[in-house]
């Protein structure tokens, strides 16, 4: 169990005049975050990422390369925040961070409860067992100076302020330990059809661009967050900040390492999210704010679906399909690392 000194802890109120806060920050992003995330569609993405570090043994080096401990600098207390269904959390503690300080404490927090009751129902296999709270990532319930690596994936890019977030884990975090965060830049995807129309290539560009300014404008949410970590870092205090890159979620369907029932189930659960009235609502409004008219986001849809369910049905016909498939689909990521700096 957690010792109970650990769930005591306030924020700098110092600290946090400096923020500057998106309109939509406070309990309507907190509800709007408890509402949006659902256990079912996590699980499901995580399932694939896992596929996907599994395949690919480079990703573990390339944690291995910036976060593990050395020397006298072992790691025994570690925080994710915004854990979600776990996935990262166990991935950290059990495959990454090696050697540890035993008995290690790892601790998962996230606002979300049906989130937290799945990563405890689908805990990982390994010698360290997470412990999950509920929380928010602006108010940990933790002393100040506690934990040696305070992490968290994909969970800055979705805060209407992120700078708040950041300088509450910089705060939890002890003198010379470390906070990692893992972020994409969706502005630097690279997408690529050899089958699309020109024409629907420029309206694919101006889809993507309006959905991260629509998301943006309403919630303050940064697709573009990757490029702004060593800023982010450098404004919560961290020091001796590193940043490196590689591209995730690399999907060129004529790899053979891709399979054919995998490649269908990507397709099928985006085609189902983009027909799902809840998600379908949202993403128009999403692209309205991002400045496309209704027209321009129907005549898109139409034609995304059809050519998503023709690639289905491609796929089930022929493994040939999937052969002469040329498409590539990349998203980066970058993981910063920072140090607080010891007391003077």
């Amino acid at each position: 169990a957690t010792p109970v000194h650990f769930r005591m802890g306030m924020r700098s109120p110092k600290m946090q005049s400096k923020l500057v806060q998106h309109p939509f920050h406070g309990e309507r992003e907190a509800q709007s975050q408890l509402e949006r995330w659902k256990s079912a569609e996590l699980v499901f993405s995580r399932r694939m990422i896992a596929k996907e570090y599994a395949s690919k043994p480079w990703i573990l080096s390339f944690y291995r390369g910036l976060l593990p401990s050395r020397g006298k600098d072992r790691v025994g207390r570690i925080l994710d925040v915004g854990c979600g269904t776990g996935f990262f959390t166990g991935f950290i503690a059990n495959q990454v961070m090696v050697p540890m300080v035993s008995p290690a404490t790892v601790i998962g927090v996230d606002l979300n409860r049906g989130l937290l009751k799945a990563a405890r129902r689908l805990s990982l296999e390994g010698e360290v067992e997470p412990e999950y709270i509920q929380a928010s990532a602006y108010s940990l319930p933790f002393r100040s100076d506690i934990f040696d690596l305070v992490t968290c994936r994909t969970v800055l890019m979705h805060l209407s302020s992120p700078a708040e977030a950041l300088v509450e884990m910089r705060r939890t975090t002890r003198a010379a330990g470390r906070v990692a965060c893992e972020e994409p830049d969706h502005g630097m995807a690279g997408f690529y059809n050899p089958g699309d129309d020109p024409g629907f290539a420029r309206a694919s560009r101006r889809v993507r661009a309006a959905e991260v300014l629509g998301l943006f404008r309403m919630y303050g949410q940064d697709n573009e967050i990757g490029r702004r970590l060593p800023e982010l870092f450098r404004d919560a205090g961290l020091r001796g900040i590193m940043l490196e890159g590689m591209f995730r979620s690399v999907t060129v369907p004529c790899d053979p390492r891709i399979k054919v029932s995998s490649l269908e189930e990507r397709i099928a659960a985006e085609l189902g999210y983009y027909s799902d009235k809840v998600h379908l609502d949202e993403y128009r409004k999403t692209l309205r704010a991002g400045g496309l008219s209704s027209k321009e986001i129907d005549g898109y849809l139409r034609v995304w679906r059809k050519g998503a369910s023709q690639r289905i049905r491609a796929l089930r016909r022929s493994s040939r399909a999937k052969e002469e498939d040329a498409s590539f689909l990349a998203f980066p990521f970058f993981l910063a690392v920072g140090r607080k700096p010891l007391k003077r």
